[in-house]
């Protein structure tokens, strides 16, 4: 009954935004910027990260001081939506700042890696949470990165989702089913909107989905530390994660500045090429581009998940991801360069 209460509870929330961001004119995705007209110039009200918040509080088992967390981290994505935290550095330091406080406050840290090197310097208490709130500050920015395409943040958290269950059910110490249940519950209806293009989730939601999972995949190792690699973690978060720091590399290789938008993300990129290929729907265009990204990361998690103990394995992995990105970045890349030349 819990769960249809909260399926009925998000479905009347986003319809409910959606009337009053449409009335007043408020948190609307197009404001003009350059990176937001490779897909459409039409305005679609950023409500999934208030829907999301406010059901989370409301409907999950999570202890207050995570729900001021995600609260907080929230807040800082709806500040820059509302273009009133407008400098990316700002908004970087602020999110350290919050990371650090509530990582100290809930005492989640990472203290052993499996890294020989790296577990020496993490027995040092104060390295140990920066490099945490590093981490997370990685993953929580990744996620925003990646945020460009219907559907492939929920996807690709969707995925996780079911893969935490499946864990849960192999006595991993996790967060609890219904905990769980409600996140895809969440999840589910809201990608059904956002392939509609009825709904974006805005920094405020792609900052607060990156957040949860950083926490619940860091509280998953830290409690099964005996029985699954830290670098199965960093698998499960590979994509978002090496969005964010191969978009800063490539930005310096490109004399570009790091924390300036741009169209040349790899979903941007092969939204580009099928665009150029494929005379369809730009909305199908779009919902496809992350129906095939994440195609690929439902296989390489499952893959990760046969043996999520087995480290040289994971890294094998996480390479190969690496390598495959790289390779088909710089192909798409290409295709988008000779295409505006012609």
């Amino acid at each position: 009954m819990i769960f249809i209460l909260g399926a009925i509870f998000i479905l009347v929330s986003v319809f409910f935004f959606i009337k009053f961001c449409n009335k007043y004119n408020i948190l609307e995705n197009y404001n003009g910027e350059k990176h937001q007209k490779y897909t459409s110039s039409k305005n679609i009200p950023l409500i999934g990260g208030s829907v999301s918040l406010i059901f989370i509080i409301i409907f999950t088992e999570f202890n207050i001081l995570v729900k001021l967390f995600l609260t907080s981290i929230f807040v800082i994505g709806t500040l820059s939506d509302l273009k009133i935290l407008v400098s990316p550095t700002k908004r970087l330091l602020v999110q350290f700042i919050v990371l650090i406080f509530f990582l100290y406050t809930l005492d989640i840290h990472l203290v052993v890696t499996r890294f020989i090197f790296l577990d020496l310097l993490l027995n040092n208490i104060a390295f140990s949470f920066i490099f945490t709130a590093f981490c997370m500050l990685v993953l929580i920015n990744g996620t925003n990165f990646i945020d460009g395409n219907n559907g492939n943040v929920l996807i690709y958290y969707l995925i996780i989702s079911v893969f935490i269950f499946l864990l849960n059910s192999n006595d991993f110490k996790s967060i609890s089913n219904e905990n769980i249940f409600f996140i895809i519950e969440l999840i589910l209806i809201l990608l059904i909107f956002n392939c509609l293009n009825k709904l974006y989730l805005g920094d405020g939601g792609s900052f607060l989905f990156g957040s949860l999972f950083g926490l619940i995949l860091v509280e998953l190792y830290l409690n099964n530390t005996k029985i699954i690699s830290s670098f199965f973690v960093i698998l499960v978060l590979w994509y978002p994660s090496f969005e964010n720091l191969f978009s800063i590399l490539r930005k310096f290789y490109f004399a570009k500045s790091p924390v300036e938008a741009d169209n040349n993300h790899l979903h941007q990129l092969l939204y580009f090429f099928l665009i150029k290929k494929i005379n369809l729907n730009k909305i199908f265009i779009n919902n496809s581009v992350s129906f095939i990204i994440n195609f690929y990361n439902f296989i390489i998690i499952l893959l990760g998940s046969s043996k999520p103990n087995h480290t040289q394995f994971m890294i094998s992995l996480i390479l190969f991801n690496i390598i495959f990105y790289i390779l088909v970045y710089f192909a798409l890349l290409k295709f988008k360069k000779n295409f505006l030349k012609k």
